[in-house]
């Protein structure tokens, strides 16, 4: 699209004169600037997470294999271990599940051994190892 010079009026780029006023005199009309797009809609960040109660199970599992480390082993650990697979194929915390399944395999193995070497069943060298 092209201006008349002398009238204002909009002719076509085709026009050799102005629809108007006859004039041969255009400037070039600058196409509209396109609108930038709009941002994209704010997303919250701060949105509480959703347990499920596979997650809450996953969570269980991981506190009480490591507050089974240091008390009451011979029942949150296999508790632990319990909850944890119960959990594992449905919980979005995979890795804090096998976690505490192998923490709670691991505790409840050494509080078993030693508790036998204790009620003297097995001998030292289970426990203090082959060089020990």
């Amino acid at each position: 699209m092209k201006k008349c010079l002398q009238c204002g009026r909009v002719n076509n780029d085709e026009s050799k004169f102005c629809a108007g006023c006859g004039s041969q005199e255009f400037t070039p009309i600058e196409p509209e600037p396109t609108p930038p797009p709009p941002p994209p809609p704010h997303k919250n960040i701060w949105t509480k997470a959703v347990l499920t109660l596979h997650d809450v199970f996953s969570i269980f599992g991981f506190a009480a294999s490591l507050i089974g480390l240091f008390g009451a082993g011979l029942v949150l650990e296999p508790l632990a271990i319990a909850a944890s697979i119960l959990s594992f194929k449905k919980t979005k915390y995979k890795g804090m599940t096998a976690a505490a399944i192998v923490i709670s395999i691991i505790a409840f193995v050494i509080k078993l051994l030693r508790m036998l070497y204790e009620a003297g069943v097995i001998p030292h060298w289970v426990i203090s190892g082959a060089f020990g």
